[in-house]
């Protein structure tokens, strides 16, 4: 878990998103295993890497560098269509920017057709092709989400009634104790530290969270899309049924061509990591699709019996836009 750099007395803490945990421990289907090594390995430490790419006479290209090189390989007219497509990706998020459905799968069919078209005219090779469409894919998929995420949150308050917030404004960090320190899984929960720094951040929260990180053995860190009280059943054995609020968790994914039920495990294990992070039992994993009908789909996802099922309820929402 640690990275030592050898030019100096400093060790490196390394520090994992939350969003990727799956992905780390092999359970997310689409995950980009190399870019996530390097990613984790070097820790942001560009001279680390340097150095190592230096010794081996290797040539750094980060992902944009790497795509970019492609994007001119594609002929003239379909450079100036991925450009185009990327230029979107970049630009300045609003409420008014909300994405449909026809649009984000046009956009897909897009890029994939400008690739394909290179390809079939050997101006790319197919390695070259997929690697382009993968990067351009999760470039479309990410400005979606954050562009329709305020859509999800309001689809979702108008179904259920409950008041989200807390919405990306705060860091969640879970951090580990050194392995030296504990003998099993109960000394790790005892020792497992929270943090919260806010997302305007000063140097003073930068300097406390340096020290609790490099007081510890890794660290996970994420921000939630918000968080909510929800009314739950306490006592169904009694005549009366007891109910109290409780804090849970609202995370949105936004979805292209169909909900997936039950949603996908790298989803679930996702929000598990947030649970740990909130100290919340369970949570709303909203699918959302935005076409001629903004469409949710609420699954309620439990602790207790995650991962190995999820507690399902209520059918599709479908609030009509006005």
């Amino acid at each position: 878990m640690e990275r030592i750099d050898c030019n100096s007395t400093e060790t490196l803490v390394a520090r994992y998103a939350a969003s990727r945990i799956a992905a780390i421990i092999g359970l997310h289907a689409y995950a980009d295993i190399v870019q996530d090594f390097c990613e984790y390995l070097y820790q942001d430490r560009v001279e680390l890497m340097e150095r190592d790419a230096s010794e081996l006479k290797l040539e750094i290209l980060s992902r944009d560098e790497e795509l970019e090189q492609i994007v001119r390989l594609t002929g003239k007219k379909g450079k100036r269509t991925l450009e185009e497509i990327l230029s979107w990706t970049r630009e300045p998020l609003q409420g008014e920017n909300a994405v449909t459905l026809g649009n984000a799968r046009m956009l897909l069919e897009d890029s994939r057709n400008a690739l394909t078209h290179a390809r079939k005219r050997n101006k790319i090779s197919t390695e070259q092709c997929a690697q382009a469409e993968s990067i351009m894919r999760s470039r479309i998929r990410q400005s979606i989400g954050v562009r329709n995420e305020q859509l999800a949150i309001k689809a979702y308050e108008t179904n259920t009634g409950n008041q989200v917030r807390e919405m990306n404004d705060v860091y969640h960090y879970l951090i580990f104790p050194n392995v030296a320190n504990v003998m099993n899984a109960f000394d790790v929960e005892k020792h497992l530290r929270r943090l919260c720094i806010p997302k305007t951040l000063t140097s003073g929260n930068d300097r406390q969270r340096e020290q609790m990180e490099r007081s510890g053995y890794f660290s996970i860190c994420g921000m939630v899309d918000g968080v909510c009280d929800a009314l739950k059943i306490v006592n169904a054995t009694s005549e009366d049924e007891e109910w109290e609020l409780v804090r849970i968790l609202v995370e949105v994914k936004n979805r292209v061509h169909a909900f997936a039920d039950p949603p996908p495990l790298h989803d679930c294990i996702q929000m598990a990591i947030y649970f740990k992070m909130l100290d919340v039992q369970e949570g709303d994993l909203v699918q959302f699709m935005n076409e001629d009908e903004m469409v949710i789909h609420t699954t309620r996802v439990s602790w207790d019996l995650y991962p190995l099922k999820c507690r399902m309820y209520g059918d599709e929402s479908k609030i009509q836009k006005k």
